[in-house]
């Protein structure tokens, strides 16, 4: 059976059984990105550990692939000095496009940060 994005917006019915499951894309190592999803999804949260001794920002975009210097993204958090950080979407956000989260040193555009983060993404 194929599922669209529309199909997941939609919703469904009582006694409706969603024929999806999110899964986990997360980093292998300490990184400053992730290419969570090349093509349209759903975003249903991340977790992210900030092991830098500062503060940064974490930005999500809607790309099929990792931005350039510059880029404004979707939506913008910070995470704290050594701490985590979770974010969850309840509906999920739709991402059209695809979907990329990048530690930043600049909160309004994309300035690449040091492969200091781990991410853990749940997507559809």
């Amino acid at each position: 059976m194929s599922v669209t994005t529309s199909d997941l917006i939609r919703g469904f019915g009582a006694g409706d059984v969603p024929p999806y499951e999110p899964h986990n894309v997360s980093s292998t190592v300490l990184t400053n990105q992730i290419l969570v999803a090349g093509g349209e999804c759903l975003l249903y949260g991340f977790t992210v550990y900030n092991n830098k001794n500062a503060a940064q920002f974490i930005q999500v975009f809607d790309l099929s692939a990792i931005p350039g210097s510059g880029a404004v993204p979707d939506v913008v958090f910070t995470v704290a000095t050594v701490a985590n950080l979770g974010v969850n979407w309840f509906p999920a956000r739709v991402m059209r496009k695809g979907c990329v989260l990048v530690n930043s040193s600049t909160a309004a555009t994309f300035t690449q940060g040091s492969a200091d983060c781990w991410f853990d993404v749940q997507v559809y």
